[in-house]
């Protein structure tokens, strides 16, 4: 899919455009192999550039070329996929200097886009590369938080059931999770690192006042990213507890059955006597059922009593 959007004059809202113009934000998302080659020739960039940005495996990283004219830049932002989940996935961007416009490459439609697009913040504008960048900078980071309290909610989910759990099934839920905070970790100091060469003025000639909007961006990185060191730490020791709990819970329910077992089978044993065709004592008496049954019963409460005082109960 591949649209075109401008900036509403001095305003932050945006406007479908049909051409593309100086100021123009080209976005291109799950794009089609006419698409590509379209925008290839149209804004003379190497194909290799857009298929990089198309790439699962496109770690995030920065460009310049200055004898073609632009820079060009991967972040990772989170997306929720059916058949994977949640996981980080390439969003590149590419500032055309010479014909001052911006694209930006998804192979899927993620929230960082969508919610610029349908709802641009304050301030925004397509006419400023560097503005543009620090608010699609904030919405990934956005997109990160929103799938951290989703994650957090399933912690605390699975703490909740914690004391009571003889099954796996929360280990479970707590390694998937925890694999996705390797994701989100590594992809966080990534986007830092490209942010701080931008930073530095060397890629992007900055002012005062942009290098104080990237200087915000990168404050929002390490709070994003120590969060996810807390919820990884957090899921660390809850797997560790929640393994001991199990474990606990278990014994707990074996050693309940091995009394149970052994309780049993005191009545089982004298009545196994009486079944026996051997002459035993009392055999002709009618009522010795009877005394069977209350000695069974004396020495069933005998034995609970005798494990009630051993804290065996």
């Amino acid at each position: 899919m591949l649209n075109y959007y401008k900036s509403i004059g001095s305003t932050s809202k945006l406007k479908k455009v049909n051409e593309i113009t100086p100021g123009t934000w080209i976005n291109l998302v799950g794009p089609t192999k006419d698409e590509i080659n379209f925008l290839v020739d149209e804004l003379d960039l190497e194909k290799s550039l857009i298929e990089e940005m198309l790439d699962y495996e496109s770690v995030p990283h920065i460009e310049k070329e200055l004898r073609d004219g632009y820079i060009s830049f991967i972040l990772h932002s989170p997306a929720v996929l059916e058949e994977k989940g949640v996981i980080t996935i390439p969003l590149g961007v590419v500032f055309l200097t010479k014909r001052k416009v911006i694209l930006t490459v998804s192979k899927h439609d993620i929230f960082a886009l969508s919610k610029l697009i349908t709802r641009p913040p304050r301030g925004f504008t397509t006419k400023n590369r560097v503005v543009f960048f620090r608010h699609l900078n904030r919405k990934v980071l956005n997109a990160y938080m929103i799938e951290l309290n989703k994650i957090e909610k399933e912690i605390n989910g699975a703490g909740e059931s914690i004391n009571d759990a003889l099954e796996n099934k929360e280990i479970a839920i707590l390694l998937a999770k925890q694999k996705t905070l390797v994701y989100f970790r590594t992809s966080i100091v990534g986007n830092r690192a490209v942010l701080a060469r931008i930073f530095s003025g060397k890629i992007v000639p900055l002012n005062e006042e942009e290098k104080d909007l990237l200087e915000d961006s990168i404050v929002d990185i390490d709070e994003a990213q120590q969060l996810v060191s807390i919820y990884s730490e957090i899921i660390s020791h809850t797997m560790s507890a929640y393994s001991s709990i199990v474990s606990n819970n278990l014994n707990f329910v074996m050693k309940v059955l091995a009394i149970i077992t052994f309780t049993i089978s005191v009545p089982t044993m004298i009545f196994s006597f009486y079944g026996m065709n051997v002459q035993l004592p009392f055999q002709e008496n009618p009522e010795v059922i009877f005394y069977l049954v209350m000695l069974t019963f004396v020495l069933i409460g005998a034995t609970l009593l005798f494990f009630k005082n051993k804290k065996w109960l």
